[in-house]
């Protein structure tokens, strides 16, 4: 048999002498006080041949055996704080997250944090109604859904939303849900309904938000000139407009040349090959001075 080697520590005898209570048969006071929770070590005595037959002194020697002190590395989850569940969800992708969720009613609590759905992109996707109207509802500012599907269903309400950037670019939506879903937006600063088609309610509902900065329409139909009057007259804030390709008529181009915001910067009035003078450019020339980019491209 193989006998196993262990490291040992010999202790002097005047370590001992500390270790030991009673001393030929006086009392040891000046024993050191051990502290709890730091020792991290073991005493062993072994007994060893005494010298001569009166000798006691010596018949064990102590050792001390250097042991591991035992640590609980298992962490729970449970006894983290919700403040530092936060810090953590936002690196998880919203699939994660609504798996997160379902765990329990904690996490349920903690998920629907407005911070962790201020940003949601569900371009490409299909979507219900019902699920667009609670995404709206956890806080959301920002929402990408160009070129999704969004299916309608018997709910056709929508609950007002804090939404400031929307971007439905090609996405599939009947009329009346997007005018419904228009309807629960106030607050929009950049809209863009890309190749979508129009009508005088849904305008309507757009100039409704009157911080609007940004806005998109570029290939959408059924703009008629009632329609680009609201945007002119009642969007006094917008920055950015583009309406290329929207086949507007010649009055409706030139009442926008004439009566568009002065605060205009980015413009794309192209595609408008006989709709678009030289008598409009005149006059937008002088009415939007502010411009730093101007698209009139296939155009006369």
């Amino acid at each position: 048999m193989t006998s196993t080697k262990r490291k040992h520590t010999i202790i002097a005898q005047s370590d001992l002498d500390h270790e030991n209570p009673i001393i030929n048969g006086k009392k040891n006071l000046d024993r050191p006080k051990k502290l709890k929770g730091k020792s991290k070590s073991k005493i062993v005595d072994v007994p060893t041949l005494s010298h001569g037959p009166g000798d006691v002194s010596n018949t064990f020697q102590r050792y001390r055996v250097k042991t591991k002190s035992k640590t609980d590395a298992k962490l729970n989850i449970f006894q983290l704080p919700d403040e530092i569940i936060l810090i953590i969800l936002p690196y998880l992708n919203k699939a994660s997250l609504v798996a997160f969720i379902q765990t329990c009613r904690k996490y349920r609590a903690i998920g629907y944090h407005p911070n962790l759905w201020r940003r949601i992109d569900l371009s490409y996707k299909r979507i219900g109604s019902e699920q667009l109207n609670s995404l709206l509802q956890r806080g959301t500012v920002t929402l990408k859904l160009n070129q999704s599907t969004i299916e309608e269903s018997n709910f056709t309400y929508m609950e007002p939303s804090a939404l400031c950037h929307l971007d439905l670019t090609a996405a599939i939506i009947s009329t009346d849900l997007l005018l419904n879903l228009l309807r629960s937006c106030t607050s929009l600063r950049k809209l863009s309904l890309e190749s979508i088609p129009l009508n005088y309610k849904i305008v309507k509902k757009i100039v409704a938000n009157i911080q609007l900065d940004t806005l998109n329409l570029a290939m959408c139909t059924g703009i008629t000139f009632e329609c680009c009057r609201l945007i002119t007259n009642k969007l006094s804030s917008l920055r950015s407009l583009n309406i290329a390709w929207t086949e507007l008529s010649s009055q409706s181009i030139q009442y926008i040349c004439e009566t568009i915001p002065r605060c205009i910067e980015n413009l794309n009035i192209s595609g408008h090959r006989y709709s678009l003078t030289d008598d409009c450019m005149q006059t937008l020339a002088h009415r939007a001075f502010r411009l730093h980019f101007l698209d009139i491209s296939d155009s006369v």
